[in-house]
C-alpha cells in the first residue's frame, strides 16, 4: 500500500513539474550567416549592430553566428561540406530565424534550407535588386533590398575628377564577385561614354605599380579584393590600404568600411545598418508575426559619404559631390573645436554687457537725477535767500523803523504824563517797544546778514561769533587769516550760512565747553572749520539719517563747486570742514551756483 502511494506521489510531481516546463516560453534564437568573415571589419560591424540593436529591442536571445566564407571558397565539394557541418552542429539546436547577409548567403540559404532548417522563415540583407529577382524568395523569406548601381560609381567619378575620360575596374574579377557581379550587365549600359581599363583579378605587385601611372582625368572604382589571384588573400579593407598609397588619381569604393583606408567616398554600404534592419525584422517574427505578412522594401543602407582628407588631397570641392553627401574626417576650423566655448563666452559677453549696459543707464538715469535735484534744490536755496534777505530788508528798512517811531512817541507821552499812572505805562509800553525792535533787529540779521554785503565775510563770522558767545555759555575762538579782501558773493554767502549752520548745531547738541572758527586760503580755495570738544557722534551710524542742517550744508557747496567733511566720534567732539574754490573773476549767483 506504501509502495502504490509512493508511486502516486512520484506521478503527481512529474506531472506538476512538465506543466511547469510547458509554462515557461523556450528561449529564442537567431542564427546569422554572413558570406565572407565576421572577423574583417565590414561584417564585424554588420554583426555588432545586429547583436546591439537584437539585445535592446527584447529579453535574452541566442545568436549564433557563422561565416560561410564564399568570398574565399566555392564549388560544389566546399557547399557540400558546409551543408553536413551545419547539420550536425545544429541538429539539436532549435533556431527561430535565420538572417541571411548577402545575396550568395541567401542563395545558400534557399538552396538548403528544406535539409537544414525546414519551415524557420529567413530575413536577408545586403542583397541587390537583381539578386532578389532571381531568386525569387518563396513568402516565409523577407529582407530588405540594396540599391547601389554601377551608374552611381560613375556619378562620383564624374564628381571628383572634373571631364572625366576613363574609369580603373579594380577588385576580384566580377564573375567570383559574389557581391558585385549584376555589375556585368550593368557596366556596358552606363559606361558608353568613358573608356574602361579593367584591372579586375590582377596580382597585388602588378596593381601597386600600374595604378601609379594613370592618365589624367581617370578615377579608379574599387570594389573589394578578397585574393589576388597569386594565392595572398586580404580583407578589402586592407588591400585598399596598399594600394591608396601609391595611386595617383583618386579611389572611388563601395563601403563605409574602405573610407579610412584612402578611399575619396562614393556611395557607399553602410555595414551597421545593415544590421539594424535585418535586427529589427528578426525581432517581429520573433514576437510573432508571420515573415510572409512582412514584405520585402528597400532598404536605406546605401548612403554618399566622403573623406574630407581624400578630397582635400585631390582637391575637390564639397560642391561638386552628390546632393546630401555626408563628409567624415573633417579637420574642424577653430570655430568648430571651440564654437560652444565661444558661444559661452559670447553670451557671457553679451550678458556682461547688457548688466553694465543697463548699469551705466541706471547710473546716467541716478546722475540726471541728482542733477536735477540739485538744480531744484538750488533753485530753493536761491529763492530762499532771496525771500530772506526781502523780509530782512522789509523788517529792517521798514517794521524797525516804525518800531523806533512809536518808541520815540511813546517816550514823548512818558515825559509829559512822568508824574501820573500813565506815565508809568508809557514807559513800559516804550521799553516793550525798545526790546521789540532789537528783537525784530537780530531777526533781520539772521534772515539776511548785511554786514556780509557791507564788510565782508571774515567781519560777518566775527559778528556771528559775538553773536553766539552772547547766546551760549561755549567759549569761541576764532581765527581767519589770509582772507582776500572781496569774494564773490555765492562763496561768502554759502560759507556763512555753513559756519552759522555749524555754530547752531554746536549750541544746541554738542554739550561743548569751547569751540573754534577757522577760516583760511587751501588749496586754491578757500577753507572753513568748525570744531567743538562736545559729546561727538559716529557718523557711520548716522550716514543714512543725516539731518537737514548737514544736508543744506553739503548742498550748498556742491552749488559753488565745493565739498563738507564731517569728522566725529563720541565723546571726542566734532569737526566740519568746508571747502570752496576760488575764482579770479567774480560773476552772479544763479540757481546753480548760489551757497
Amino acid at each position: 500500500m506504501r509502495q502504490l502511494q509512493w508511486i502516486a506521489v512520484c506521478l503527481i510531481a512529474c506531472v506538476a513539474s512538465g506543466l511547469s516546463l510547458a509554462a515557461e516560453p523556450s528561449p529564442h534564437s537567431i542564427l546569422v550567416l554572413d558570406q565572407a568573415n565576421v572577423r574583417g571589419p565590414f561584417y564585424y560591424a554588420v554583426f555588432s549592430a545586429l547583436r546591439s540593436t537584437v539585445e535592446a529591442g527584447r529579453g535574452p536571445v541566442t545568436i549564433y553566428a557563422e561565416s560561410l566564407d564564399l568570398s574565399r571558397f566555392g564549388g560544389t565539394d566546399y557547399e557540400e561540406s558546409l551543408e553536413a557541418h551545419l547539420r550536425v552542429k545544429y541538429r539539436d539546436r532549435p533556431v527561430d530565424v535565420i538572417v541571411a547577409i548577402g545575396s550568395a548567403t541567401l542563395d545558400f540559404a534557399l538552396r538548403n534550407r528544406a535539409a537544414l532548417w525546414p519551415g524557420i522563415p529567413v530575413v536577408f540583407g545586403m542583397v541587390d535588386e537583381p539578386t532578389a529577382l532571381r531568386l525569387k524568395p518563396p513568402p516565409d523569406v523577407t529582407g530588405h533590398v540594396m540599391k547601389l548601381r554601377f551608374e552611381d560609381m560613375l556619378t562620383t567619378a564624374r564628381a571628383v575628377v572634373p571631364g572625366l575620360e576613363r574609369v580603373a575596374l579594380v577588385g576580384d574579377t566580377l564573375t567570383n564577385e559574389s557581391v558585385w557581379r549584376y555589375f556585368i550587365d550593368e557596366i556596358p549600359d552606363v559606361a558608353a561614354n568613358v573608356e574602361i581599363m579593367d584591372f579586375m583579378g590582377w596580382p597585388m605587385r602588378e596593381l601597386r605599380k600600374r595604378l601609379g601611372t594613370l592618365p589624367d582625368r581617370t578615377a579608379i572604382l574599387y570594389t573589394g579584393i578578397y585574393s589576388d589571384g597569386e594565392g595572398a588573400y586580404f580583407p578589402p579593407a586592407d588591400a585598399l590600404a596598399l594600394l591608396a598609397p601609391l595611386a595617383n588619381r583618386p579611389i572611388v569604393i563601395t563601403a563605409e568600411t574602405f573610407l579610412d583606408r584612402g578611399g575619396i567616398g562614393g556611395f557607399v554600404i553602410i555595414p551597421s545598418a545593415i544590421g539594424q534592419e535585418t535586427a529589427q525584422l528578426a525581432l517581429r517574427i520573433l514576437d510573432g508575426e508571420p515573415a510572409a505578412s512582412i514584405p520585402i522594401t528597400m532598404g536605406d543602407v546605401v548612403r554618399p559619404i566622403f573623406d574630407w582628407r581624400q578630397l582635400q588631397r585631390w582637391g575637390v570641392s564639397e560642391s561638386h559631390l552628390p546632393p546630401g553627401s555626408e563628409i567624415r574626417f573633417r579637420d574642424m576650423s577653430v570655430w568648430e573645436r571651440y564654437r560652444e566655448a565661444v558661444m559661452a563666452a559670447f553670451v557671457a559677453v553679451l550678458l556682461q554687457t547688457a548688466i553694465i549696459s543697463w548699469l551705466l543707464y541706471e547710473r546716467w538715469q541716478r546722475r540726471r537725477s541728482e542733477a536735477a535735484a540739485h538744480e531744484l534744490s538750488g533753485r530753493m536755496i536761491n529763492a530762499a535767500e532771496e525771500e530772506r534777505a526781502r523780509l530782512g530788508r522789509e523788517l529792517h528798512d521798514d517794521v524797525t523803523q516804525r518800531l523806533a517811531l512809536l518808541a520815540i512817541d511813546a517816550g514823548r507821552e512818558e515825559q509829559r504824563s512822568s508824574a501820573s499812572s500813565a506815565g508809568a505805562a508809557m514807559r513800559t509800553m516804550r521799553e516793550g517797544l525798545v526790546r521789540l525792535s532789537e528783537d525784530v533787529h537780530a531777526l533781520s540779521y539772521r534772515l539776511h546778514p548785511s554786514i556780509l554785503d557791507d564788510l565782508g565775510l571774515a567781519e560777518a563770522l566775527k559778528s556771528e561769533c559775538g553773536r553766539f558767545a552772547r547766546t551760549f555759555p561755549i567759549r569761541l575762538q576764532m581765527d581767519d587769516r589770509d582772507i582776500p579782501e572781496t569774494l564773490p558773493r555765492d562763496v561768502a554767502l554759502c560759507m556763512f550760512r555753513i559756519a552759522q549752520e555749524a555754530l547752531r548745531n554746536v549750541g544746541r547738541h554738542a554739550r561743548a565747553r569751547q569751540a573754534r572758527v577757522s577760516l583760511q586760503r587751501f588749496d586754491g580755495g578757500l577753507k572753513l572749520a568748525v570744531g567743538d570738544d562736545g559729546a561727538g557722534f559716529d557718523p557711520a551710524r548716522h550716514r543714512n539719517g543725516a539731518s537737514l542742517g548737514l544736508a543744506s550744508m553739503r548742498q550748498r557747496a556742491f552749488l559753488v563747486g565745493g565739498k563738507v567733511d564731517i569728522t566725529s566720534s563720541p565723546g571726542r567732539g566734532t569737526t566740519i570742514t568746508a571747502w570752496v574754490p576760488l575764482r579770479e573773476h567774480p560773476r552772479e549767483s544763479s540757481a546753480r551756483t548760489v551757497g
